[in-house]
């Protein structure tokens, strides 16, 4: 994808509302650095997007407005088709929105400190240094993740990586649960039902409800017989 270009910092906001002008001073920073990748803007969905043959990545930006400051979060994502189409009538999600989940995401910040601090705007130069310090991380180290978990086997790798308790790609237990032993499925895992068996007893210890349990196990049921000719 290369790098990602730097914005200028040349910008206009009349008219606006102090929130609506933290936000402003973003996201034109954000579409001018993005302006030099294959990301496009799609602000009806909050993100970036960057389409591959089965699926897209995207940056995903969420805003939080206060009197005396705003917070930005971003997100880095990728989505998986084959995965989604099967996973997501089995989750949380609206139903509406299955062409547009995302397999995995994870915060930038997040993934960059370890924590969930989150991004705070003041200023045009708090914006300048959000969009800085992100477009350096993906230049150097997001783009390449991205393009690593193009590949579902590096999804299944990631999300059934059992040594990870705390998934900063899957803070939701059910949802790394059903993407797990979807995404296993796929890559004809060896220990597909050792993986359907751990993830029933993981969402059990967590007091899981049966409305939610029993989705986990249709969905198990259905991959066990589940044929991709």
């Amino acid at each position: 994808m290369g790098s990602i270009g730097k914005s200028n910092g040349r910008r206009t906001s009349m008219n606006l509302t102090v929130a609506d002008k933290r936000q402003y001073w973003v996201l034109e920073r954000l579409k001018d650095a993005f302006s030099t990748t294959t990301f496009e803007h799609l602000p009806e969905y909050h993100q970036f997007r960057a389409t591959f043959n089965g699926g897209f990545q995207n940056i995903i930006y969420s805003f939080s407005h206060y009197d005396d400051l705003s917070i930005v979060e971003l997100f880095m994502g990728i989505r998986h088709d084959a995965i989604e189409q099967l996973a997501h009538p089995f989750t949380q999600g609206l139903q509406s929105f299955t062409n547009e989940s995302n397999t995995v995401v994870a915060s930038i910040k997040a993934y960059q400190e370890g924590g969930f601090e989150r991004f705070k705007v003041t200023s045009p130069q708090t914006a300048n240094d959000i969009v800085e310090q992100t477009t350096n991380f993906l230049t150097q180290e997001g783009f390449l993740l991205l393009d690593h978990l193009k590949v579902i086997q590096s999804v299944d790798q990631l999300l059934n990586d059992l040594s990870i308790s705390k998934h900063l790609w899957s803070l939701n237990p059910f949802n790394r649960a059903v993407r797990g032993i979807t995404a296993a499925r796929l890559v004809f895992r060896p220990d597909f039902d050792f993986l359907i068996q751990h993830y029933k007893d993981d969402l059990e210890r967590r007091y899981t409800i049966p409305e939610m349990m029993e989705r986990y196990m249709q969905l198990a049921k259905f991959l066990e017989t589940y044929s991709m000719n």
